[in-house]
């Protein structure tokens, strides 16, 4: 289903990928969080969430049970220099254990079952914080109270054209060769 090899990953690991078509092309680019050998979230871009379910449902050859649980879960990336002192405040789960591409499960300002990630997909050493959406806001505010800066995805995409990092729709689409 993905251009790189999933059976590689151990539970905790993370992987770069991208959902390839026959001709070459890229449906879309996405993680892949082993969760336990039996599961992996697959996090795609929030724009292609309808369209890479369905690309998935229509490609599912071994007859795997594919969930939709994007309405359920909210993404907030804490990234910067300061993430992870920021952040270590906030639970007792030791963010300077999680390697790159690894995560871990753990509470944060009280939310239970956060997938917390270390990818800095910005480039940038930070964190993705996977929390269910009721403990969202209540998580957003605590942040803003502890000093970090919201900002949007211009400045996310400036600073992944800064480490050369690929954003779909811009640099790669269903035209473009993974290689």
């Amino acid at each position: 289903m993905t251009s790189n090899n999933a059976k590689k990953l151990k539970p905790g690991d993370a992987q770069y990928s991208c959902l390839p078509r026959p001709n070459g092309g890229i449906v879309d680019d996405l993680l892949v969080y082993c969760l336990n050998e039996q599961l992996y979230l697959l996090v795609v871009n929030a724009s292609n969430i309808q369209k890479d379910f369905d690309w998935i449902s229509q490609h599912n050859q071994f007859e795997a049970e594919v969930n939709n649980v994007s309405d359920a879960w909210s993404l907030l990336a804490v990234q910067g220099m300061e993430s992870e002192a920021i952040l270590q405040k906030l639970t007792k789960v030791d963010l300077s254990a999680i390697q790159y591409y690894t995560f871990v499960s753990g509470t944060i300002s009280g939310a239970s079952e956060v997938i917390i990630s270390a990818i800095g997909y910005t480039g940038e050493r930070g964190f993705e914080l996977y929390i269910k959406n009721e403990f969202a806001v209540t998580l957003w505010d605590t942040l803003l109270e502890k000093g970090v800066t919201p900002c949007g995805l211009a400045a996310r995409d400036t600073l992944r054209l800064e480490m050369g990092y690929a954003l779909y729709g811009n640099d790669i689409n269903e035209t473009t060769s993974p290689l």
